[in-house]
């Protein structure tokens, strides 16, 4: 009797004589297979649904760009905020165009309290973190610092922030 290439299942011919444990013996090998392709789909299965779990876990930052135009205004009474879809954890700000003043770009990285401003400033500035925004001004003794502040009169003024979704 000639058997399957794969599980060796009966394979009658004409003048063959068929007995039940050769049907008994082709169905457990048949069970046996469907059971073992079976439990290989559901381990599957599960693999994928933890790496999808694992992955949403790894793509919780995302970053967000912006751009705001200066009041001129600097200090603590006159503070720059910016409101973000999710809670920030670091902002870059820097002007559109080279301006020449003090300060060029600013870092403001959560959980300080200080901006720090990059190249021609000494200076920062004080911070305030909210949820969903940040909010800083100059700490500069001078009346006027909305240069230190990022803040210059109708300066345009772009920003990447990298946020968390929780």
């Amino acid at each position: 009797m000639k058997e399957t290439e794969n599980f060796q299942l009966n394979q009658w011919e004409r003048n063959d004589r068929i007995q039940m444990e050769d049907f008994n013996r082709d169905n457990a090998a048949l069970d046996a297979a469907l059971a073992a392709q079976r439990e290989a789909h559901e381990a599957l299965t599960q693999t994928v649904a933890d790496q999808g779990a694992a992955i949403a876990l790894l793509g919780n930052c995302q970053f967000v760009t912006g751009s705001y135009v200066g009041t001129g205004t600097s200090g603590k009474d006159n503070p720059n905020s910016l409101t973000f879809p999710h809670k920030p954890m670091l902002v870059f700000i820097q002007p559109q165009e080279r301006n020449g003043y003090n300060c060029d770009r600013m870092i403001l990285m959560r959980d300080t309290n200080w901006g720090y401003g990059l190249l021609k400033n000494d200076g920062g500035c004080d911070l305030t973190w909210g949820e969903r925004s940040v909010s800083w001004w100059s700490t500069s003794s001078s009346s006027y610092h909305a240069p230190e502040q990022l803040n210059i009169k109708e300066l345009t003024y772009c920003y990447i922030a990298l946020v968390v979704k929780e």
